[in-house]
Parts: C-alpha cells; sequence; structure tokens
C-alpha cells in the first residue's frame, strides 16, 4: 500500500516535471491503481483541506452520460497541482500536468459506470514531496469543481524561465488577457510582457511518451520509471484523430513581447483576428514564435494533425535570429492584415541559419500583407546547407498558393537572393516544385523596392476644418512609417484638399501622394431633440425637428396647447426663439384647444401645414379662424367641430388637400369660407362633406 501510493505521488510530481505545460502522460495501469479512497465526489463545486504533498482520489459515478472537466483550484499562490481521471478498471484516461493555482482536463463519463478524479499538490519548487517521519504537512484549501465541458481548449500563460511558472488564463488576473471558454476566444489588449509563453492545450489529447529507461532519469521506482513506459499492444499514436477546435485571439490596441512564444495542442485552429498590433521581438529566444501542433515540438515526436494557423485582421510583427522556424504550423493561411518578419542570421559553428515559415502541409495567401527583410550574415560566415542548398528558404511548403496579396521580400542583397524565395519541397533531389502565384498578388523581391509600385491609403479621407493642422496615419502595404517610408503632408489646414507625399526610406525608394479633404464645418442641431416639450410664455409646443442655437438650422414645432389660459385671441406665430434656437411653427397639434371657453378668434401663422384632430373642437365662443399659411395641406378630423359660433374661416394656401371628417359639423350655419378664388368651389365642396352642408365659399 505504501510503495503504491509512493509510485502515485511520483506519477503526479513526474507529470509536473517532464510533461511541463505541454501534455499528459499515459502509464501502465498497474503501477498507478488506485487502492484507496478519500472521498466521493458529485457534479458542481466542494471544498475540502488536504495534506501539502499528499494525493487524493475521489469516486465519481454519473447519473448521465457526459464530457465534463475536473478542476483543481488553490487558494495559495505558491502551491502547484495536478490532476487525474481514471476508469473503474483504474486506468488513466486523461490527466494535465502541474499548474499553479488551477489543474484541470476533461472526460467523456458514461452513465453509471465508476470512476475516480484524483489530484496532487506540491510546492512550487522541485523534488518528490517529504519522506515519512517527517514534519507534519502542511494544509491547504483545495476546491474541487466537475461540470460540463464548455470547452476542451485551456488557455496558460507563464513566463519561460520559470519552467513552472504559469497558470491559466481564466482563472489568474493577466493584465491585457482575458479567455471566453464559451467560444474559445483570447482577446490580447494592452498585453505587453517578456519571456512569455502562451500555451493552448487540447484538453483531448493524451499523448504517450515513449522513454527508454536507460534515458530516463526522473523518479525511478524500483527498476522502472512509472512514466514513459509503453502501453502493452498500443503503437504511438502516427496522427491526430480527435475533434478540430478553433481558438480565436482577437488583438486590440498595442502588444508587445520579448523572447516569447506562442502554440498549441494537435487539434487545435489558431485565427488572429481583430485590428490592434502584435509586435514579438526575440532578441535571445532562437525557436518557433508561433507552433502549431507541430512534429518534432513538446513531445508531439512524430504524431501528424492538421492544425491550421489563420492572420485575418491584425498587424503581426516578428523579430529575431531562430535556430529553425518562425513559424511551424501543417497549414498556414493569410487572409487579411500584415505580417512583416524581420529576420536575423542565428550564427552557429561559424555558420548562418534563416528562420522560415514551415507550412508541412499547405501555405495560401488570399490577401493582405507579407514583409520580409533580412540582415546580412557576418563577415567570416557562410550559409548553412548542403549540395549547393541553402537551408531553410523564406517559406518552405509542399503547396504554396498566392493571390490578391502583397509579398516583399527585401533587406542584405545576398540574403534575399539565397533564402528569400518561396520554397515547394517534394521528395527526393531535383523535385523542387514550384508556388503557383496569381497575377493579382504584387509579389517585389531586391535589396532596393520602388515605393511607387504599392498602394496607399489613409486612416481618414475626410476632415472638418477646425484651423488645426491634419494629419492623417498613412499605410502603404503593412511598411512601418520611420523605418520604411517618410510621411509629408501640404495644405493640411485650410478648407480644400491636402497633399500627403510618401517617401521611401532605407531598403525603399521612390515616392507615392495622395489627397484628402478638408471640408467646411456643417452646423449641427443642438437644440433639444425631437419630441422634446418647449415653451414660451403663452403656448405649449412639441419639437418636431432639432434646431441649433447659433441659428443656422431652423427648428420645427407644432402647437399643442396654451400655457396662458387667459388668452382670447390664438396667435399662431411663423417662427419663435426658444432657449436660443429658433423654430418654424409648422403644425397645431391633435386637441391642442380643445373646449376652451375663452378663445374667440384664431390667426394661424404662415408656416402651418396641418391642423390636427379636435385641435379646435367645442371653442363655443370662437368665431373667425383666419389661416394666413399658403402652405396648409390638412385640416383634422372635428378640427372645429361644436363652435357654434364659428361664422368665418380664411384659407389663403391653394394647396388645402384634406378636410377631414366632421371638422365643422355644429359650425354655425352661416359659415363663410373664404378661398381663392380658383379654389371656391372644390372647398365648398370639402367643407359641405366634413359637416356643414350650408356653408359658402367666397
Amino acid at each position: 500500500m505504501k510503495g503504491l501510493k509512493k509510485k502515485v505521488l511520483a506519477l503526479f510530481v513526474s507529470m509536473m516535471m517532464v510533461t511541463s505545460m505541454f501534455g499528459s502522460v499515459m502509464v501502465n495501469a498497474e503501477e498507478i491503481v488506485p487502492t484507496f479512497e478519500t472521498g466521493v465526489m458529485k457534479d458542481g463545486t466542494q471544498k475540502v483541506k488536504v495534506n501539502l504533498g499528499d494525493t487524493y482520489f475521489y469516486k465519481y459515478t454519473p447519473e448521465k452520460t457526459a464530457k465534463k472537466n475536473f478542476k483543481a483550484s488553490l487558494q495559495e499562490k505558491d502551491y502547484m497541482v495536478s490532476v487525474g481521471i481514471f476508469d473503474e478498471n483504474h486506468n488513466m484516461i486523461n490527466c494535465s500536468n502541474g499548474t499553479k493555482e488551477v489543474s484541470q482536463t476533461v472526460a467523456t463519463f458514461e452513465k453509471g459506470k465508476d470512476y475516480y478524479v484524483a489530484f496532487y499538490t506540491r510546492e512550487e519548487s522541485s523534488g518528490l514531496p517529504m519522506e515519512e517521519g517527517s514534519e507534519v504537512p502542511k494544509q491547504i484549501e483545495v476546491t474541487l469543481s466537475l461540470s460540463d465541458a464548455a470547452s476542451s481548449v485551456v488557455v496558460y500563460e507563464g513566463i519561460m524561465d520559470g519552467y513552472y511558472d504559469y497558470s491559466c488564463v481564466a482563472e489568474s488576473n493577466v493584465k491585457g488577457l482575458s479567455w471566453d471558454p464559451a467560444t474559445a476566444t483570447l482577446t490580447m489588449d494592452g498585453y505587453n510582457a517578456e519571456k512569455s509563453y502562451i500555451y493552448f492545450k487540447n484538453m483531448d489529447l493524451f499523448r504517450t511518451y515513449y522513454v527508454e529507461p536507460s534515458n530516463y532519469s526522473a523518479y525511478d521506482i524500483g527498476e522502472e520509471p512509472v512514466i514513459g513506459i509503453p502501453i502493452e499492444g498500443e503503437p504511438a499514436q502516427e496522427a491526430y484523430s480527435g475533434e478540430y477546435y478553433t481558438v480565436t485571439i482577437v488583438v486590440k490596441g498595442k502588444n508587445t513581447l520579448k523572447d516569447s512564444s506562442i502554440s498549441v495542442d494537435s487539434g487545435v485552429n489558431l485565427v488572429f483576428k481583430g485590428d490592434g498590433e502584435l509586435t514579438i521581438d526575440n532578441d535571445k529566444y532562437e525557436y518557433a514564435v508561433l507552433t502549431c501542433g507541430t512534429p518534432g515540438y513538446y513531445g508531439y515526436e512524430d504524431m501528424d494533425c492538421n492544425n491550421k494557423l489563420t492572420i485575418d485582421g491584425p498587424r503581426i510583427s516578428i523579430s529575431g535570429a531562430f535556430t529553425e522556424d518562425v513559424m511551424a504550423v501543417p497549414y498556414f493561411e493569410m487572409k487579411s492584415g500584415t505580417l512583416y518578419m524581420e529576420i536575423r542570421p542565428c550564427i552557429k559553428n561559424d555558420k548562418g541559419h534563416y528562420g522560415d515559415i514551415y507550412a508541412w502541409k499547405a501555405f495560401t495567401i488570399s490577401g493582405g500583407s507579407i514583409i520580409v527583410k533580412y540582415v546580412g550574415l557576418p563577415e567570416g560566415t557562410d550559409y548553412q546547407g548542403d549540395g549547393g542548398h541553402v537551408s531553410y528558404q523564406m517559406v518552405e511548403s509542399p503547396k504554396i498558393t498566392a493571390e490578391n496579396a502583397t509579398i516583399i521580400v527585401t533587406g542584405d542583397a545576398d540574403a534575399v537572393e539565397k533564402v528569400g524565395n518561396l520554397y515547394v519541397f517534394a521528395d527526393g533531389p531535383g523535385t523542387q516544385g514550384k508556388p503557383e502565384i496569381a497575377d493579382s498578388v504584387i509579389f517585389l523581391k531586391g535589396s532596393s523596392i520602388d515605393i511607387s509600385k504599392l498602394k496607399v491609403s489613409l486612416s481618414e479621407t475626410s476632415y472638418i476644418y477646425d484651423g488645426k493642422a491634419k494629419t492623417p496615419d498613412v499605410f502603404v502595404e503593412g511598411l512601418k512609417e520611420g523605418e520604411d517610408f517618410e510621411v509629408a503632408y501640404n495644405n493640411n489646414v485650410e478648407v480644400g484638399k491636402a497633399t500627403v507625399t510618401v517617401a521611401g526610406k532605407g531598403f525603399f525608394k521612390g515616392t507615392l501622394t495622395t489627397t484628402f479633404d478638408i471640408v467646411k464645418a456643417e452646423p449641427v442641431a443642438d437644440g433639444p431633440k425631437a419630441g422634446t416639450t418647449v415653451k414660451d410664455k403663452k403656448y405649449i409646443y412639441k419639437v418636431t425637428k432639432a434646431g441649433s442655437t447659433d441659428g443656422k438650422i431652423f427648428g420645427e414645432v407644432k402647437v399643442v396647447g396654451l400655457k396662458n389660459k387667459k388668452l382670447t385671441v390664438i396667435k399662431i406665430a411663423t417662427k419663435v426663439k426658444i432657449g436660443g434656437v429658433t423654430y418654424k411653427v409648422t403644425a397645431v397639434g391633435n386637441n391642442a384647444f380643445k373646449k376652451n371657453k375663452k378663445i374667440t378668434k384664431a390667426i394661424i401663422g404662415n408656416n402651418v401645414k396641418s391642423i390636427g384632430n379636435s385641435a379646435f373642437e367645442g371653442c363655443k365662443k370662437l368665431g373667425l379662424v383666419n389661416i394666413k399659411s399658403k402652405k396648409l395641406t390638412k385640416i383634422g378630423k372635428k378640427a372645429f367641430a361644436k363652435c357654434k359660433k364659428l361664422k368665418k374661416i380664411v384659407i389663403k394656401s391653394t394647396k388645402l388637400k384634406k378636410v377631414g371628417k366632421g371638422a365643422v359639423k355644429g359650425t354655425s350655419k352661416k359659415l363663410v369660407v373664404k378661398a381663392p378664388k380658383n379654389k371656391k368651389a372644390s372647398y365648398e365642396d370639402k367643407f359641405k362633406k366634413a359637416g356643414n352642408k350650408k356653408v359658402k365659399a367666397k
């Protein structure tokens, strides 16, 4: 029992030390059979107190078949935890390497079967847990969680100098990074770090490490190591056959990394989106900056996969000297944005090697810009390679296609010629293929590039005049302002057409010109918005169109009521000024003066186009209505109904199209409508139909 427990402890310690951030380990079931059980696990969250350095197993029997996430979280920051899941026969199904604060993994649990979820904690420093008989172990609190898996991908962030110093982004407060597991999206916004790595782990992936005991140094138990023993009858997995997940990195603002890398497991496609910038400057770190499930990297050995790396929007700038690849992926795809690489030679044994983009299945460009600049070899060194072939060309892939894009290769003339190539490789000598480059591609190569062959664009093409100089950002196919080109602005203050002149710099020559407009400021309707109620001393209005306080834009209002209840004569003005805004009075609203008992006369101003329903209904003393407006087109239903003393309506408009039902019903039998000469007959007919058959038009 003690020996078995010791082996289990060694298993988890080795998981932390050997697999690190890059995967899980499969071992012989006989070596790790959990013969003891410390509790029962149920769906949800539970907190437990445990001894630091001990392993704990919790039995779990699911009520339904489901893929679930098992997670162990620590409250204290200076300890590490690793987790594992075992089936009813005590075979390990999945596990996760040791990490600070949080460790998690996933598995599909079948209804009614017994499983064991396990975890192990330790101090951050390396070494086996304390031996028996030592001081009393420290107790720590661990939060266990078992829930439906929102995603099979988890992202870690850490520091390269500390081999175990990394943590789960979702659980930690990493400035500039935020992770949404539901959409598998990592947002970078102001993320700045040095010696950093970001790692997307596919928790479905459970790799077998085949390590000979003679080459294995960590924690031998007896004559054989616990980890690294091949499972009998199961050969190494040659290709990933599981589900593929897509992870999106949204790049916002400026993000700067130094001596850092980003990698993903097999089964994880990586897509860069956004309109920000990610700069990775690797002065000391010589290995690939971006890797996607790459054979030979981090214990993958010969496992093949179909991962894809896609750049679709942001600007990614990479610089450094690389022992092999700048990027290593099965499939590379450039859709939009910019990939800007400044490659220095990595010198080993007086040989210079230039990093490449290694896409071992396909390399595709369907948009955007790729710019590569090479620094020359130091004097006395030669290119790495043999048989007349210089190792590691700019891009190496069995299939290279490009369309609707810009590719620029420049820098040291000799390096550009020797390594700045799109190299289509095939099996055997003399079988090099050719890249498929469409006519829509701008492909410029040389130590001096004519910038006039490129396209220029501006961040803004029109400005409103304010007396200040306008300097829009200038974009030239992904080149760097100040390093690759300089900008001069002319006539960029006064109203008119401003000129932008772009002059090549460094490895770029020639000029480009473009223009933008500066126009007069349009007046702004800064007064109350439509629907707002405004008042003067006599009337209440509702704004139907906003105006400006500078008087350049007239607003519009309709009269909706009386503020001064003592008025006997209604005078609707042509315009009113309220709160510094001038308004045209264009309508009398529904029910505006309904049942007013004092009004005897109504004079309606020159801008009124309509009189609303029941506007003057029931005004029993109203005898005269004088509508001065020549714009009137409508009188609403019951507008003057029950105005018993109404004997005269003066209409100057020739545009009246509609008099609503019952508009003059209940008015005086002596009602006269004074109308324009050519409208007398038609207007008389309209008013008769509107409720007064005795009305006469004169």
